[in-house]
């Protein structure tokens, strides 16, 4: 009728339409950003529990005193004893990096250890004479949510 006002049914049906595929984008767009914030925060921790348990261990090895407090070497244990005497053994196994029986690093896919003597040659493991080590590299690496990460530090004891 003449003179009414208001929308038709296709132009509300149109509106609503709009309405729903403009709902959509939006919400696919926030939970997209929910996807990568989850991401960010589950590598950052694994990344951030990484980086502290490869700065306590390079610490530690550079602190040892004398070749001789070397007591044990191969490519996934190192054991010696520390500045006060007390023996301490990391090691890795089951995606962990273990010291003296705590689990320092967890969710690691890799982590060895190499050795060399004075003139920068590496040693065989087991170091069958760990006193002939110099410098200690070790490497660690793994995976959060498919995405890979490494990390490697080569330590020369302070003393030695």
């Amino acid at each position: 009728a003449e003179g009414q006002s208001g929308y038709s049914m296709l132009e509300l049906v149109i509106v609503i339409a709009l309405i729903g595929i403009l709902a959509g984008v939006i919400a696919r767009t926030f939970l997209w950003g929910m996807d990568i914030f989850d991401f960010v925060f589950t590598r950052k921790d694994l990344i951030q529990s990484s980086r502290i348990g490869m700065e306590r261990l390079t610490d530690e090895l550079r602190a040892i005193s004398s070749s001789s407090d070397i007591l044990s070497a191969s490519k996934t244990e190192l054991s010696f004893n520390d500045s006060g005497g007390n023996t301490v053994t990391y090691q890795f196994s089951n995606g962990n990096l273990i010291r003296n029986g705590q689990k320092l690093v967890e969710g690691l896919t890799s982590f060895s250890f190499s050795y060399y003597d004075v003139m920068d040659q590496e040693l065989t493991v087991p170091v069958g004479t760990p006193s002939d080590i110099w410098k200690i590299h070790f490497e660690l690496a793994g995976t959060t949510d498919g995405h890979p990460f490494s990390f490697e530090m080569t330590v020369v004891p302070r003393t030695f």
